[in-house]
């Protein structure tokens, strides 16, 4: 498999090019970015063949076959709609789009042209997300209660999520991250019940603090919490409590980071996992679907992700990102 990406965003060494080296199946072969020097730089120093100053002429490059796309939210509708109109599988970074439409719009057009389009929640692949699911569905800690989490960090300016015409916002990044937890681990539709957000002074629909509480399938209750200017020290973890016990995931984006708190009574256990990157997990995942096919359980999961999205800007009455007037 050959991989290009569009743009030459910091993420794409750690989530791309670095994994790629586990793989005999995969190269990255090329980079692209509207800034021809930057792309040159890269390529040089990671020893890619070949650069290109515009997306359109990577995506034409007929020797790469993946797209790799880590720009601003705002515009991973639009190119990766032209990727997979030119026949290119892609991953892309999270979350998938600026709202719901654009991602049942995307999948609509990979099932017409029989390509693979995930959404890069690395973390899911990782043995630390299967232990916790297995606890979850063997009963382990009982019926499920609640679901809490936090992923609260703060982002110096000037950034992307703090800008409405790039599809910013705490909820959309790193907010995704918790929603996703929620759909991938409980599933079903989820009524909000409440939310609360804190805007910044100078775009009052961009989003840099908020929460949200809601209630699933047999009343199981869900809060989230997602910041992007905390004054408190950084918090990644979700949490599920059930009536036989609790499990906590600690810093779960990141596995050499990654701890797992399994508590049933007074019995306290601490679980480790594989320092492996979570990257290089989606990077086998993905080359695995590129042979075998769609997992339809992925992409219904991005969908309730970024429908649910649409669902909490709403509620708190915002606009939908990617649907101000004027963007």
């Amino acid at each position: 498999m050959n991989f290009g990406s569009l743009g030459v965003a910091k993420i794409l060494q750690e989530a791309l090019v670095d994994p790629a080296r586990d793989f005999e199946e995969i190269q990255v072969i090329a980079v692209a970015s509207r800034d021809n020097k930057k792309a040159k730089e890269f390529a040089l120093s990671n020893r890619i063949k070949n650069y290109y100053g515009n997306y359109l002429s990577l995506l034409k490059d007929k020797d790469i076959n993946a797209i790799y796309i880590p720009l601003p939210n705002s515009h991973h509708y639009e190119w990766a709609k032209k990727a997979l109109l030119q026949g290119k599988h892609v991953l892309c970074e999270k979350p998938l789009c600026s709202n719901g439409f654009e991602a049942f719009s995307l999948f609509e057009i990979a099932k017409e042209k029989n390509l693979i389009l995930l959404e890069a929640y690395h973390q899911s692949f990782h043995p630390m997300y299967k232990r916790l699911k297995e606890i979850i569905e063997k009963d382990v800690i009982g019926d499920i209660d609640e679901l809490n989490g936090k992923f609260l960090v703060n982002i110096p300016k000037p950034d992307i999520r703090f800008d409405y015409s790039l599809s910013g916002g705490a909820f959309m990044d790193p907010g995704c991250y918790l929603i996703h937890a929620m759909v991938h681990f409980l599933s079903g539709d989820a009524e909000i019940i409440s939310t609360e957000v804190k805007t910044l002074s100078e775009d009052l629909d961009i989003d840099i603090e908020s929460k949200a509480k809601l209630l699933l399938r047999n009343n199981i209750k869900i809060n989230i919490h997602s910041s992007i200017v905390t004054s408190e020290d950084m918090e990644i973890w979700i949490e599920f409590i059930g009536k036989k016990g609790r499990v906590k995931l600690n810093n779960f984006v990141r596995s050499n980071w990654c701890k797992m708190e399994l508590e049933i009574g007074n019995q306290l256990v601490e679980e480790h996992f594989s320092k492996k990157s979570t990257f290089s997990y989606q990077l086998e995942a993905f080359l695995e679907m590129t042979k075998k096919g769609a997992n339809q359980k992925l992409e219904e999961e991005s969908k309730g992700v970024m429908k649910l999205l649409d669902e909490l800007y709403i509620h708190s009455e915002l606009p939908i990102r990617g649907q101000r007037e004027g963007h």
